[in-house]
């Protein structure tokens, strides 16, 4: 099954040097994609509560008692 698989990968990506690039490429974006993700999804749990984003409800469009 193995050797199949390899095969496969062989004929339809890495036989080319163009395909092989291609792949390494796409390759690329989608780990960075994925990455970003998990890092900020990581971040906004370890921060939850003290980001703007949380916060911005209580501060954002309050009427000035000045004005």
């Amino acid at each position: 099954m193995a050797g199949g698989l390899a095969t496969v990968a062989y004929n339809s990506v890495f036989k080319r040097f163009s395909t092989t690039l291609l792949a390494l490429a796409v390759g690329g974006f989608a780990f960075e994609f994925i990455f970003n993700k998990a890092t900020d999804t990581y971040w906004d749990t370890i921060n939850r509560g003290k980001q703007w984003k949380d916060l911005k409800h209580r501060y954002a469009n309050k009427p000035n008692a000045d004005e």
